[in-house]
């Protein structure tokens, strides 16, 4: 197979197992910055890219040893980029640190490698990835129990000992009452119920929508009418009775 390069890296083919008729495609280099660090010598330090999130150090370790013993890898996912960190969603970049020189350069000579797992180790995607994801966030009921009792025992011994300390500082073994003020409630006296209750009077007559409907309107009228008969008869009563008893009568 014939690698190609692609500005400035070189495209690096991986197989993932042996039945695979495609290949995912590495982005590989030799290290090379302007400030170098200690973790990272640039002669020995292979710059890859282009991982998927489901590689893991273990792996590429086993695939570059092709090239020659690796001494480390270091595994991120964010780059710099101009003294900025710039993140890179779901793939990962990887510095594979070799212990001799002529490892970085085996590895750009190589055309292809594969990523087959052991016995001992499977490469875990898709929907069998993320289940094992979401199961591993889920906490073991036992151990979760036990972290809370060791917390409540911790946090009653806590308070216990505060308990006991403040009861310490009391002269003489008195507890000492702070005097509160309290508001005095008004006593019931019959006048403050009559206020009260024509305040629950004034807020039933609110609630309550007078004329709304049209039978309420007529129903009005009437007893309006009624109200005003009762009292035109009232009214001629009276007068009669005052004619019946005044003293002077000029007829």
């Amino acid at each position: 197979m014939k690698s190609k390069v692609n500005e400035g890296f070189k495209v690096l083919p991986i197989r993932l197992s042996e039945k695979s008729t495609t290949c995912h495609e590495l982005f590989i280099k030799k290290h090379a910055v302007r400030h170098h660090t200690d973790d990272k010598p640039p002669d020995r330090t292979l710059f890859v890219l282009n991982i998927p999130p489901y590689i893991n150090a273990n792996y590429l370790m086993k695939a570059f040893s092709s090239a020659g013993t690796v001494d480390d890898v270091i595994l991120q996912t964010k780059q710099s980029q101009a003294g900025e960190d710039v993140e890179t969603v779901g793939f990962q970049i990887a510095f594979i640190i070799f212990k001799e020189s002529d490892g970085v350069k085996h590895a750009l000579d190589l055309s292809t490698i594969d990523l087959i797992p052991t016995n001992d180790a499977t490469i875990v995607t898709g929907i069998k990835k993320w289940t094992k994801e979401y199961n591993d966030q889920i906490c073991d009921r036992d151990k979760l129990e036990e972290e809370v009792n060791n917390f409540v025992f911790k946090f009653d011994k806590i308070m216990e000992n505060e308990n006991k300390s403040a009861k310490g500082t009391e002269s003489g073994g008195w507890t000492v009452v702070s005097n509160k003020s309290r508001r005095k409630g008004n006593a019931r006296k019959e006048s403050v119920k009559n206020k009260i209750n024509e305040r629950i009077a004034k807020q039933d007559e609110r609630k309550y929508l007078a004329d709304f409907y049209t039978f309420q309107k007529r129903e009005s009228k009437m007893n309006h009418l009624v109200q005003m008969r009762k009292k035109y008869e009232e009214d001629k009563k009276r007068v009669a009775a005052m004619k019946q008893f005044r003293k002077f009568k000029p007829y």
